[in-house]
């Protein structure tokens, strides 16, 4: 998100958009897993967010992008 994007210095982070603004954040959630697709990636890191409203959408897609597999750090 916008508002962590600085939290992870040294990485190399995608921003999906403001936690204000879920309906971009699954936009540009879809956008990024279709290029991470593309470019074929092989790991990547996601920050959850809230189950409330297009929340629940959101983290259904990511824990399927996922396999399930969910790592606490």
């Amino acid at each position: 998100c916008d508002d962590a994007a600085d939290m992870y210095a040294g990485a190399k982070v995608r921003s999906l958009g403001s936690r204000n603004d879920p309906e971009a954040l699954a936009r540009g959630l879809y956008a990024a897993l279709r290029e991470f697709d593309r470019l074929n990636v092989t790991g990547i890191y996601a920050e959850t967010f809230s189950r409330e409203g297009l929340g629940e959408a959101v983290m259904n897609r990511l824990l399927k992008a996922a396999g399930h597999t969910i790592v606490r750090v």
